[in-house]
């Protein structure tokens, strides 16, 4: 068990190094997170002012909860290219199977990577997101709004996002990771849509109701990415990674 997480984590450790020595890995999270974090803070400093509390906490909630969430999976998608690509690019995956970390362990490893990697930056999303909140709730005399389900979205989104990175990495070991990216870019996107321009899924009931389906979601997914695993074979991966 000890040697299996150890394999793992030198093979996440692997991938964070080929990454941050590239500087396309840095700034295309970095510019995700700024736009997103400055498209807050203009909803924020465009709406009109109204005694309605009720529109700004649902704006505050959408900012921690949802658009979080799409900006940790969305910060996945970058990635795709630089952790999969490159493998079929310079033809190291025959050599990097025959490793003793092993296919399975590869596959984890870079989910583990690809995971960490976004959640982090996705953090710093929500510092960034959580000033620009409270500095302008402050300066409207406003109390922050914090709600107990905005705390469970917070705990429940590493799972969700883990799950996610799972999948696109077990998807990128068979196909293209550039159509994986793409395809996965647009689910996110419009679940991103769908739950914060719907004004009956921002209710207090449907949060609570979302909260556990996405959870149970998260669930499934890692369920059949563990069961498609099995699936999973030397030569299928290397035929996908052969120019």
């Amino acid at each position: 068990m000890n040697r299996g997480i150890a394999l793992v984590w030198a093979v996440a450790r692997k991938e964070y190094q080929e990454v941050t020595c590239r500087w396309t890995g840095l700034i295309q999270p970095g510019i995700l997170v700024a736009l997103f974090a400055l498209s807050i803070l203009m909803v924020i400093r465009v709406m009109p002012w109204t005694d309605n509390m009720e529109s700004y906490t649902l704006v505050a909630e959408a900012a921690v909860t949802d658009i979080f969430l799409a900006v940790c999976l969305l910060c996945v998608v970058p990635l795709l290219p630089l952790v999969f690509g490159k493998e079929r690019l310079a033809g190291t995956m025959e050599f990097l199977l025959a490793s003793p970390a092993g296919l399975h362990t590869i596959w984890i490893g870079k989910a583990t990577f690809l995971f960490l990697w976004a959640y982090s930056w996705a953090l710093v999303y929500l510092v960034a997101c959580a000033t620009i909140l409270f500095w302008q709730f402050r300066a409207w005399g406003l109390p922050f709004p914090f709600a107990s389900t905005t705390a469970a979205f917070l705990l429940m989104s590493p799972l969700v996002c883990f799950a996610f990175a799972l999948l696109v990495s077990e998807l990128s070991m068979v196909f293209s990771s550039r159509i994986v990216g793409f395809l996965s870019s647009l689910a996110v996107m419009g679940f991103l849509f769908l739950t914060t321009s719907s004004a009956k899924m921002r209710s207090a009931a449907s949060t609570e109701a979302r909260l556990v389906m996405m959870a149970l979601l998260a669930v499934v997914v890692v369920v059949i990415c563990v069961a498609l695993s099995s699936k999973l074979s030397r030569e299928r991966v290397l035929l996908a990674h052969t120019k």
